[in-house]
């Protein structure tokens, strides 16, 4: 089961709000983390997971 199914599953039982603020904080520090990163390839990689767990985070949020 992935991170983003057992967030799901959270969420559905009733900690929807903790699953979100959680999923946002964490995107905030991606994007702290890659406005100071230097190395293009890293940048890269942060976009794309900041990219995976917004889309995510809609999905969680589409549910309520």
């Amino acid at each position: 089961m992935t991170r983003f199914e057992r967030d799901l599953q959270k969420a559905i039982a009733g900690n929807e709000i903790e699953v979100i603020t959680a999923r946002r904080v964490e995107i905030k520090t991606l994007k702290d983390e890659l406005g100071k990163c230097k190395n293009n390839f890293r940048s890269h990689a942060l976009f794309q997971e900041i990219t995976r767990l917004k889309r995510e985070l809609v999905n969680i949020e589409a549910q309520y």
